[in-house]
């Protein structure tokens, strides 16, 4: 079969969206199909290769001769309109999953993939509404990534939640390292400085841990986390450990020794965070906020839910998992259980199945 996967933005850059499509593609390829992905700008192959290790890698069409694409709503629309159609269908797909609602038709089987409903547009904002209204009752099949997701959307399109099917995003979940309790490093984990990934609120919880615990922070640094920690002790300061964009052995390396990895991220609606999916591949149990789907994370079963802005309790679900052997190792086995769920392959087949 041939499989057409689009993405608006860049290819090339630590996302969860790219996670999917790599994690899928390759999975897809596996089993014996074609795959092309269709993006906006030309992408570093180099820079792909470095933050997501894949066996196999689908062939990629940019739409753009640069690197960084102006994503202003008009230009980007045109140039899908007058080139992009042309060059999904010129791949002559059976199956085209668009990551981005695109309000044109092609000529095969498209299903358009909700991963969040976070209010994007900016001074258009207002107009948001329609033109997602308008490109999803294009698209052949609509899918949400969890059941929060389904039910915001079901509401946002007027849509009855049954024409809409709940397909996770995807992991390659055999990717990744498991070490035992013993093994692991007292150490915390937080992916990603952009502000919805809310590291100040790690950072504050971490502030009263233990003084032998280590917090590792992936992502560039901030001003603002910057200025945060100018304020901290020495003490504390000295234990936070900026590693900057990760590369996919890095951070596979990481997940799978540290014993927490702290997601206090802030959505409109919950979503199937691939953060907490990658953490759960490898065996490591999560302290996250109420921004994470349950269709993922249970509570005290394969993780902690908490209130974000409460640092008290978010530093004794660290603590706990600390100290608690036992905990963890029931949580960590819980968490790879849970993982399986969303395994890549799992998921290229329900894909496969809308064709």
């Amino acid at each position: 079969m041939r499989v057409v996967i689009t993405r608006r933005f860049a290819l090339d850059v630590p996302d969860g969206i790219n996670i999917f499509i790599f994690s899928l593609s390759q999975e897809l390829l596996e089993m014996g199909n074609e795959v092309t992905v269709v993006a906006n700008t030309v992408s570093s192959k180099d820079k792909v290769r470095e933050f997501y290790k894949m066996s196999r890698y689908p062939e990629s069409i940019a739409l753009s001769e640069r690197s960084h694409f102006n994503h202003e709503a008009g230009r980007m629309l045109a140039t899908w309109y007058l080139k992009g159609r042309k060059v999904v269908d010129d791949a002559r797909p059976d199956l085209v999953i668009v990551n981005g609602a695109l309000p044109f038709t092609f000529r095969a089987t498209t299903c358009t993939v909700s991963h969040d409903l976070e209010p994007h547009g900016g001074r258009i904002g207002f107009v948001r509404p329609l033109y997602k209204g308008l490109s999803y009752r294009r698209s052949d099949r609509i899918v949400a990534t969890c059941t929060e997701v389904r039910d915001g959307l079901s509401k946002e399109l007027r849509v009855d939640s049954s024409l809409i099917d709940v397909i996770p995003t995807c992991i390659d979940t055999k990717a990744y390292e498991n070490e035992e309790f013993d093994a692991r490093e007292n150490a915390i984990l937080h992916m990603g400085t952009v502000g919805y990934k809310n590291p100040i609120a790690t950072i504050k919880a971490f502030a009263r841990v233990r003084s032998d615990c280590t917090l590792y922070i992936t992502g560039r640094m901030e001003e603002y986390i910057e200025d945060f920690i100018r304020g901290l002790p020495q003490s504390i300061r000295d234990r936070i450990e900026f590693l900057g964009y990760a590369s996919a052995e890095r951070l596979k390396r990481l997940l799978g020794t540290v014993k927490i990895v702290s997601v206090p991220s802030q959505y409109v609606v919950p979503v199937a965070s691939p953060t907490v999916l990658e953490a759960f591949a490898s065996g490591t149990p999560v302290v996250a906020s109420r921004s994470i789907s349950r269709d993922i994370l249970r509570h005290d079963d394969n993780g902690f839910v908490c209130q974000a802005e409460d640092e008290q309790e978010m530093s004794r679900r660290f603590e706990l998992l600390l100290d608690d052997a036992g905990r963890w190792k029931a949580m960590s086995l819980n968490a790879s259980r849970t993982a399986e769920y969303f395994s890549a392959r799992r998921v290229a087949e329900r894909y496969l199945e809308l064709a």
